[in-house]
């Protein structure tokens, strides 16, 4: 176990910087911008009232207002520029979401305090940091949640999560984040007199993931959670989910534009060529920020402009962070007859996949597949380590006997 622990200074190191940079570039120059400002201008504009708690709980009001000016400057006319990209953001970040919500109920999380590390405390609590995220930016917040992630021991004996808890975290997903999502964004909806169910997401997927438990567990002949073994296909589903809502938000909002938007810049005359190079300024266009790194001028931000920006570094910097956890698990997992050489080779590539996956599938639908990956990698040394405990002459009762190592070792 201790071999896949990296370096607590290296890990704190690398989350931090993604964090700090998130602060930055979402926050801070979100600030300096004046952004929040065209935010207001335009919630005051709606019929969306500015207090959701009829000014009986102003201190509440004071932190939920801006977020909720910022979803009303998102999504409040879908015939603005910043529309597809906050659109295609919903479907991506959900596949990014379902990585600190799915890992807090992997088995060893829950337990006594005293056998957990500081670390795996503060991860089983994803209502928490689903919260901070949302309210504050995932570019700043969640690296720092996988700063603690590649601390956390559950991480690294990679355990399974019981069948139940599997089936609640689906549950939670869809009740709580899908189903409100594909509701706010109905084509042809009016423009919002009220804030969107989906900006409390968090939430209602905690709860509806804690209902579903509770119901399932109460009404189960069996009365008790079954083997982790059994919970790798609701995993597999949750992963699945995310994949088809990336990918199809992608194909309609970016590949599809994309390919019509052909630039007649393209160096030759040939269709396909053109096609290709007009879809590549769009893919750029899309993804990266108009400003570059500087900080946008005041007189120049809008409340569109303004929306983009922070989606455009919220999708930079959590899957570059995320990414660089994912693989780094994944590296350390691999047989350690591996040279350094062999080890950096896969990684360069794994790394080069997403990238061209993310422009392809979208980033969402390219993370949801490094997480059915790696989820399978898991499963797979779970049932080695099973396999590696029984007799000889035991026959495995999860793959072919020929696939067992104990098998194969008395062959």
């Amino acid at each position: 176990m201790f071999r896949l622990l990296p370096s607590k200074w290296l890990t704190t190191a690398i989350f931090t910087f993604y964090s700090l940079c998130g602060f930055y570039f979402i926050v801070v120059q979100m600030q300096l911008s004046h952004a929040p400002d065209r935010f207001l201008e335009v919630h005051r504009a709606s019929n969306v009232p500015l207090s959701l708690t009829n000014h009986t709980l102003p201190l509440l009001d004071k932190i939920l207002t801006p977020l909720i000016s910022f979803f009303v400057a998102a999504f409040g006319d879908t015939s603005s520029t910043a529309y597809p990209t906050v659109t295609h953001f919903v479907w991506s970040f959900g596949c990014a979401i379902q990585v600190p919500f799915l890992e807090a109920h992997r088995i060893g999380v829950d337990g006594s305090h005293h056998k957990r590390s500081r670390a795996v405390m503060l991860l089983a609590h994803p209502m928490i940091w689903g919260i901070l995220y949302q309210r504050l930016s995932g570019g700043w917040i969640i690296p720092l949640w996988l700063a603690l992630f590649m601390q956390s021991e559950v991480r690294a004996v990679g355990n399974g999560i019981e069948q139940f808890k599997a089936e609640s975290a689906l549950a939670g997903w869809w009740i709580g984040h899908t189903i409100p999502a594909l509701v706010m964004l109905i084509p042809g909806l009016p423009a919002l007199h009220k804030a969107p169910l989906w900006v409390g997401f968090p939430i209602l997927m905690s709860v509806a993931q804690q209902s579903y438990f509770y119901i399932r567990k109460r009404f189960s002949r069996a009365r008790t959670t079954s083997g982790s073994h059994l919970g790798s296909i609701p995993v597999q589903l949750l992963y699945l989910s995310g994949f088809i809502g990336a990918f199809i938000a992608h194909v309609h909002l970016v590949l599809i534009p994309g390919l019509r938007a052909a630039s007649y810049a393209a160096p030759t005359n040939v269709v396909f060529i053109d096609k290709l190079f007009g879809l590549g300024q769009f893919l750029y266009k899309f993804f990266v920020p108009a400003t570059g790194l500087r900080i946008p001028s005041p007189a120049e931000t809008t409340a569109e402009s303004g929306v983009v920006h922070f989606v455009q570094f919220d999708v930079i910097i959590v899957f570059s962070a995320l990414w660089t956890a994912l693989i780094w698990d994944l590296a350390m997992r691999r047989n350690p007859l591996h040279t350094p050489f062999d080890t950096c080779r896969w990684v360069i590539r794994m790394a080069a996949g997403l990238f061209a996956g993310s422009l392809l599938l979208s980033p969402g639908a390219a993370t949801s597949l490094l997480l059915l990956y790696r989820e399978a990698k898991l499963d797979s040394s779970r049932h080695d380590a099973d396999c590696a405990g029984m007799s000889t002459n035991e026959r495995c009762p999860l793959l072919h006997r020929y696939h067992c190592p104990k098998r194969i070792n008395t062959l």
